[in-house]
């Protein structure tokens, strides 16, 4: 296979890059050819991955081939990638692809020279050489093409291919893409200033390249460019309120659930000088809300019970705390208290809602063991607001809130339950499980299960802990 001197690789690649200045037309090359019609922005911010697969949804693979045949390097740069990925019906062909790269970057294209420089970088269709590799990488940032300034920061920051790991030269790498007006660099050389990777932590340090990001396109900096100017600054400074909610209601705009819920925060809170109002912060919670921004969705259904919401609503209330309290994946403790107290109380309905009440306030009290929702979960029992599901569930209650939360309105020793909860936690796990047997026998559920786990801890001593955790 043909190689290519490190001098000739310099020429090629200065030549491409100079034959696309900044502020030259992308399609110079003239033609209506997708791959020719290419904006600066393109050429210089969007991988070679995005590139092929909006030229193949525009031309086919067969019209690339004819287009190099030619001479067309651009057409070749697109083609390498088709055969390297295997992508327009083409058998993946690593060598191929490699090849026609390095023919477009000889011929001056510099995107041909950016997808030579990943081939050597990951030893793609050729012997890997690392160090030429990030001398391409390095050269194709300073000279514009920005995102690769991206990609040449993560390789400093994680040491990629035995790149030494060095957090200094990643910020130095995204600055210099944020310099090439590369959006994404910017919130990358902000979050590098936030954090203190490589460089002296400064929020001051990091707004304007947030703010750049922002007004650049780049959804997420937005946040960031008003929460930085905000960590500057004094919360009740009035002054900074024009520019921080232009940042925050912009990235509620572009869909960043936590500009919208920071925007209500300074509504609920009276944050910058704006008088404090919880029913002006409802709509920015309400889009925090959609967004799937758990905390918003939380503060809505607490408003809606209380009324600072400007009106009480528990129906509302419980189709915002509820999906926190019943999800799979760490629920909301406290937001299913909530959910079965707005039910329970039948705040802003006709009347309590015990059935949904019950559901909540089992979640918080079984789940989370928070007392205040297992002692309401007994008094409704108490008050025949509901009916025990299962043998012995409302003793079974009231025993752990007698042991655990020290209630003594909720003890009573005649019932064999109690006594469960007693031998276990003196130790005397024996008589503890022939107590939790009788009481299987007559029906109860959880007294088979807690006579299995007494039967452990009163043999294995390795599970003793869980019997401590089950009844102290």
């Amino acid at each position: 296979m043909k190689s290519m001197p490190i001098a000739a690789f310099a020429a090629a690649l200065l030549c491409a890059l100079g034959a696309f200045a900044p502020g030259s037309p992308a399609a110079a090359q003239g033609g209506a050819e997708p791959w020719n019609a290419l904006s600066i922005d393109d050429i210089t911010q969007v991988s070679t991955k995005r590139l092929t697969t909006r030229i193949l949804e525009q031309a086919t693979v067969e019209d690339l081939r004819k287009a190099t045949e030619r001479g067309d390097a651009r057409a070749a740069v697109f083609l390498a990638y088709a055969h390297k990925n295997g992508l327009g019906g083409l058998e993946v062909d690593k060598a191929k692809g490699y090849e026609l790269t390095r023919q477009s970057c000889e011929a001056g294209d510099r995107r041909g020279c950016v997808s030579l420089a990943f081939n050597l970088f990951n030893g793609k269709g050729v012997a890997a050489d690392v160090p030429l590799a990030m001398q391409m990488f390095e050269g194709a940032c300073r000279e514009g093409i920005a995102f690769i300034c991206v990609r040449v920061a993560n390789f400093h920051a994680q040491g990629t291919n035995g790149i030494r790991k060095s957090p200094s030269m990643a910020q130095r790498f995204r600055v210099e893409g944020c310099v090439g007006n590369y959006p994404i660099a910017c919130r990358y050389a902000g979050d590098g200033l936030r954090r203190g990777e490589g460089v002296p932590k400064s929020y001051e340090g990091a707004h304007p390249f947030y703010r750049l990001g922002c007004d650049g396109g780049d959804d997420v900096s937005c946040f960031y460019a008003a929460a930085t100017l905000v960590e500057t600054r004094s919360k009740s400074d009035p002054s900074i309120y024009p520019e921080v909610s232009r940042f925050y209601q912009t990235g509620c705009a572009r869909r960043v659930g936590a500009a919208c819920y920071n925007m209500g925060i300074i509504f609920n809170e009276g944050r910058h000088g704006q008088m404090r109002s919880t029913p002006k912060a409802v709509p920015w919670m309400e889009k925090a809300c959609d967004l799937d921004y758990d905390d918003a969705c939380y503060n809505l259904g607490s408003w809606f019970i209380d009324g600072r919401a400007g009106r009480t609503d528990g129906r509302r209330a419980i189709e915002l705390l509820g999906p926190l309290c019943l999800r799979d994946k760490d629920p909301d403790i406290q937001a299913c208290n909530n959910a079965g107290t707005a039910a329970y109380r039948g705040t802003g309905m006709n009347a309590p809602d015990y059935d949904t009440a019950r559901t909540y306030y089992e979640q918080a009290c079984y789940l989370g063991a928070l007392i205040d929702s297992c002692r309401t979960l007994s008094d409704m029992f108490g008050d025949r607001q509901i009916t025990p599901s299962y043998a012995g569930e409302r003793e079974w209650l009231n025993a752990q809130l007698c042991f655990k939360a020290a209630a003594g309105d909720y003890c009573d020793a005649r019932t064999d339950q109690h006594r469960v909860y007693r031998l276990a936690r003196k130790g005397s796990y024996g008589e503890a499980q022939i107590v939790s047997a009788n009481l299987c026998a007559r029906g109860d559920g959880l007294g088979c299960k807690f006579q299995e786990v007494l039967l452990a801890c009163k043999n294995e001593a390795e599970a003793r802990g869980v019997c401590r955790k089950l009844f102290n």
